[in-house]
């Protein structure tokens, strides 16, 4: 499967969200785009406005706005007549200003990174300080730091280009520009690492504040309890928050076992996956840490890695729901839905009231176009 192919299936949940949300009234004369997904701490600022204020999922975007994504966070917006997706990661603010150049729509990527996809010829142009990005009908990410910018092709091509000079960029090319040069050729050893925050990892945990409350004593598990209870609520910015509250000194398995899930759900893989080898180090037994191994692994396409990882969390715990739920991701990676669906069945019936399982068997039902088996998954995980 294609990086591109992966960041499209990647997508479908949140584009999911996007088309059944109900549409809040407008508040802008112009409105440039939507905020499909927010995940984690992200803020937008009003044109001429000093202050930032919270954003959710389905607020609009006028002209002149700008969004900013904090620390452990990423946001997915709609440009609304360019057909544009714009998935931005940690630490990016983009100002949506409204305006055209030529045939072009502009934005401003300030800092950070950005993961776009455009369909549209001739529809967008994103400006960075650094160096000037014309999309003609294609996919790309930039990223921008304090003295350099990336623009990167997945799919179709890119203008690149400042005062200092131009380039144009094809299908799996890439352009790195300094400050006060023109932008110039570079190399990627990895295409795929470059859009590891962007992708999409499967859930399949639903971590009990008892959880971490039932292992001691040490005040950091009062505050991870109630960000699990934030979590549970749906209030993941919350979560994230008491999260950085906590510190970054714990070497609780719990506590890193928890803190990779939430990395996980904002793209952070790296980070996540540093805890749990340090988890595996000292528990090589440990289920969860194999589930979260094998959630990777099937996102980033190694299917064998990912059946292999799901097996061994199956085997440490053999009554865990969490590892029957991966190991039908790992199963439906090899294109194997049946032993996909046996698997998540053996969840529910490990844990019956597990929403997760419910709606993957439903899920997994409906691949199967047993509709009526579909509904009445659906209904229980409700």
């Amino acid at each position: 499967m294609t990086v591109s192919q992966r960041l499209a299936l990647a997508a479908l949940p949140l584009l999911f969200i996007y088309c059944t949300l109900a549409r809040a009234e407008s508040r802008c004369t112009e409105n440039v785009a939507t905020v499909v997904s927010v995940q984690g701490n992200v803020d937008m600022r009003a044109k001429d406005a000093q202050a930032w204020q919270p954003v959710t999922a389905d607020v609009e975007i006028c002209a002149g706005d700008s969004v900013t994504v904090r620390r452990y966070s990423r946001a997915l917006l709609r440009l609304a007549q360019e057909q544009t997706n714009i998935q931005l990661g940690e630490g990016s603010t983009l100002t949506l200003t409204g305006g055209k150049e030529e045939e072009f729509s502009v934005v401003e990527l300030l800092k950070g990174i950005a993961h776009f996809i455009s369909r549209v010829p001739h529809a967008l142009k994103i400006k960075t300080p650094f160096v000037n990005a014309a999309v003609e009908g294609t996919e790309f990410i930039v990223k921008v730091g304090d003295e350099q910018a990336l623009v990167s092709v997945t799919e179709g091509h890119v203008n690149a280009d400042n005062a200092a000079g131009r380039i144009i960029l094809q299908s799996g090319q890439s352009a790195l520009t300094t400050r006060g040069a023109a932008p110039g050729a570079y190399t990627i050893a990895d295409a795929m690492e470059s859009v590891q925050w962007a992708l999409y990892y499967p859930h399949v945990f639903e971590f009990e504040p008892q959880d971490i409350t039932n292992f001691g004593l040490e005040p950091w598990r009062a505050v991870i309890a109630d960000s699990a209870r934030a979590l549970r609520a749906n209030d993941l910015r919350t979560a994230i928050t008491l999260l950085e509250q906590a510190g970054d000194g714990i070497t609780s398995m719990q506590y890193l076992l928890y803190r990779a899930h939430l990395l996980l759900m904002v793209g952070r893989v790296g980070e996540a996956q540093e805890d749990i080898e340090r988890v595996l180090d000292v528990d090589a037994t440990s289920s969860v840490a194999w589930v979260m191994r094998a959630v990777i692994a099937v996102t980033q396409g190694r299917a064998q890695a990912a059946l292999e990882a799901a097996q061994k969390a199956v085997q440490a715990d053999a009554n865990s729901a969490p590892a029957q739920l991966a190991l039908s991701y790992a199963y439906q990676a090899r294109f194997d839905l049946d032993s996909a669906l046996t698997a998540a069945q053996t969840a529910t019936k490990k844990n019956e009231g597990s929403a997760l399982a419910w709606a993957r068997v439903a899920e997994l039902q409906l691949m199967h176009g047993r509709l009526d088996a579909t509904l009445l998954a659906a209904q229980r995980a409700v």
